[in-house]
């Protein structure tokens, strides 16, 4: 892979279709987990989670976490 500056949304992992480091592009977002059925409605903005998606720039392989809290 040639080598250039990664963008501060990009980072280089193992991607399985390619079966090699690539550059990935990489976003976070806060998933919302409640209706507001399970949760009092002053709390139902607070219900979320992040999520990290990432997309191999070689091959447009995308792949997305949910992260829990520990």
């Amino acid at each position: 892979m040639r080598s250039r500056k990664l963008r501060r949304n990009e980072t280089l992992e193992d991607c399985p279709r390619c079966g090699r480091e690539t550059v990935h592009r990489v976003a976070l977002k806060l998933k919302q987990t409640s209706t507001g059925g399970d949760v009092s409605p002053e709390n139902v903005k607070f219900a979320r989670k992040p999520v990290r998606t990432t997309a191999c720039l070689e091959c447009d392989a995308r792949s997305r976490t949910l992260r829990d809290r520990d």
